[in-house]
């Protein structure tokens, strides 16, 4: 099917083919997903000269010449690819290749660093030696020579080339007046024992030359990570569907661009946005074949995607919006389950189209209604797969006209105890302070109402109530879960937080009460009525938990609810 050659590479040479357009990716590689650690392992691995694998190449002028286009893009971060194109395509070895070009390169959203003090310290592990700084406002002082030399920190990128790392340790020694000169002959045997290995390592390179069409390089890649490197179902689809004219990752694109909430809800976080990318996939495939594991996802036709990607989206963005404009979801950060999106987004056509049987405000409430008694019954806490395609089969007879879904018909809240709900019942804890957003919580010392932008930006989280250090130097019968529950929480900024310490109730209500005599009122859209205030405001724990856990009973009720 396939010539092929077998040759090597090194680091230094990758590193001139990304930046002058030679070395590019196909366009349905996923993006660089990896974590600084991860890159400063591979460095370190590499500068002990161990070995770090093999790289697959496709020789692609080789492809046009049999008449075949592959779509391509430039590694992460580097300069675009020229009219000419790029002499191979990665299939395999993206991620270190990347990570590789961006410590050496100096681009991407971490700068990566040899910790000198730590690799002059015979007992440091070697991965010690390599550091990361994201270049956030803080951080980029550490592009200046002058503080990387105060600070013993030597960037990688002056690893690439032996004239810029002697440059670097020139000046160095020529600051460090107070080290001795033996420094210098230390930081050679460095270079020479170690960092000159980064650039000078080899990959063993296969490099695909004559193919017959897509189809084959697709499938190589496809079975190659599936086998090896398990990348998830998207890449694989990705590759996958290609070949038949569906470009998955022109679709997700377009979906971010469509529907901006879909960014919004994840706060633009790419790990965040994956989880979102595989909620899509599940409701596509409960849509189409009534399951959503990962073999109903890898299941999934090129047909698949063309007929119902456009209604699956559209579900999806009405989804988040309703989660977000009226039930307190604002961001991910606050959603109680991950897989119960699927079913969600994959009954709204049935939702937002008139059917004669209900009105869409009417299925609108019912929708909501499941989801809160799905959440509060903490139905999505093991297989959650196999409740969501038996939820989407339910929902999607009920919202018809059918009999409700057993998880909404046999669903009791009396089992519901906000004293006793912490972290460790993360949907039910999420749910409830959700709730408090949907009924309109505000800043306690802003008044401003919360969203989740204002959350993001003012730092605005769950924090205790009764102060957690309080609690312990004053509080001492009180257990640990009744200090952390849910009814001892609520929705504080940081900086607020940071005032209120280990401080009594009552100081830091008076306080508050000083500078803004309707505080009362703030903590009053947080489920903390008149009675919890004064519970509060006299130090009385246990009434104050005892009142707040009944509120929150009273709100998850509420919206339990359908009429």
């Amino acid at each position: 099917m396939t010539d092929h050659s077998i040759d090597k590479v090194s680091v230094e040479t990758l590193v001139e083919h990304i930046e002058r357009g030679r070395l590019a990716l196909p366009n349905f590689q996923r993006s660089f997903v990896w974590e600084s650690r991860q890159t400063n392992k591979l460095l370190a691995s590499l500068a002990m000269k161990y070995p770090a694998g093999s790289l697959l190449f496709l020789n692609y002028p080789l492809l046009r010449n049999v008449g075949q286009e592959l779509p391509f893009r430039p590694v992460d971060t580097a300069p675009d690819v020229g009219a000419l194109g790029p002499e191979v395509l990665v299939l395999d070895g993206q991620q270190r290749i990347t990570a590789l070009y961006m410590a050496l390169a100096g681009t991407g959203d971490y700068r990566y660093f040899v910790d000198l003090d730590a690799a002059l310290d015979g007992s440091k592990e070697r991965e010690d030696w390599f550091v990361a700084y994201q270049m956030n406002a803080k951080n980029q002082v550490l592009q200046n020579q002058a503080t990387q030399i105060e600070r013993r920190l030597l960037p990688t990128t002056c690893l690439r080339d032996s004239t810029l790392f002697m440059r670097w340790r020139d000046a160095f020694q020529a600051a460090r007046t107070d080290e001795t000169a033996a420094l210098a002959e230390l930081l050679d045997e460095l270079w020479e024992g170690y960092f000159r290995h980064i650039r000078e390592h080899q990959f063993p390179v296969v490099t695909l030359g004559a193919v017959d069409g897509l189809e084959p390089v697709c499938a190589i890649f496809e079975t190659l990570n599936s086998t090896v490197i398990q990348l998830g179902p998207f890449e694989l689809l990705t590759a996958r569907f290609f070949p038949h004219g569906v470009s998955l990752r022109d679709f997700w694109e377009k979906a971010l661009d469509d529907s901006p909430i879909l960014r919004q809800f994840g706060l633009d976080r790419d790990p965040v946005l994956e989880s979102l990318r595989y909620a899509i996939l599940q409701a596509l495939a409960l849509r189409s074949r009534a399951g959503c594991k990962r073999s109903d996802i890898l299941a999934l036709k090129a047909t698949d995607v063309e007929k119902y990607w456009d209604e699956v989206i559209a579900g999806f963005a009405e989804v988040l919006d309703l989660l977000r404009g009226e039930m307190g979801v604002v961001t991910s950060r606050w959603l109680p389950y991950e897989p119960i999106l699927a079913p969600m987004a994959a009954v709204w056509h049935n939702v937002s189209k008139p059917n004669g049987t209900f009105s869409v405000a009417r299925r609108k409430a019912m929708v909501r209604a499941w989801f809160w008694r799905s959440v509060f019954g903490q139905r999505y806490d093991s297989s959650g797969n196999s409740q969501a395609a038996k939820d989407r089969k339910e929902l999607d007879e009920w919202l018809r006209g059918g009999v409700a879904p057993e998880s909404f018909s046999s669903f009791s809240l009396e089992q519901l105890n906000p004293k006793g709900v912490t972290h460790r019942q993360r949907p039910v804890y999420r749910g409830l302070l959700a709730l408090l957003i949907a009924k309109g919580a505000k800043d306690l010392t802003s008044g401003k109402a919360l969203t989740g932008n204002l959350m993001a930006n003012e730092g605005i989280e769950d924090h205790h109530v009764f102060p957690k250090g309080y609690v312990d130097d004053n509080l001492g019968s009180v257990s640990r879960e009744s200090r952390d529950c849910v009814a001892n929480r609520a929705l504080i900024s940081a900086k607020l937080n940071r005032a209120v310490g280990r401080k009594p109730p009552s100081h830091y209500v008076d306080e508050l009460l000083s500078s803004n005599a309707g505080v009362a009122e703030l903590f009053a859209t947080q489920a903390i009525d008149s009675r919890c205030f004064e519970a509060l405001r006299s130090d009385r724990f246990d009434d104050f938990l005892e009142r707040r856990a009944q509120l929150l009973t009273s709100l998850a009720n509420e919206a339990c609810s359908l009429d």
